[in-house]
């Protein structure tokens, strides 16, 4: 349940910053989306790697 928290602040600052970057419209949102879908899924699986192995040495 710990690493939950971490991936949602993740997510949210990153989806936050390329929304807010966001330009050119409609085809801007659209294009922001991907970038941003994209982002989370690969920071996700960043963080989990390095999370765990954090939490393996801690306990």
């Amino acid at each position: 349940i710990g690493k939950t928290v971490f991936f949602g602040f993740a997510v949210g600052l990153i989806s936050c910053y390329n929304g807010l970057r966001a330009t050119g419209g409609a085809d801007g949102v659209g294009r922001a989306t991907t970038q941003t879908v994209v982002m989370a899924a690969i920071t996700v699986l960043i963080m989990d790697f390095f999370l765990t192995k954090l939490f393996l040495l801690a306990f």
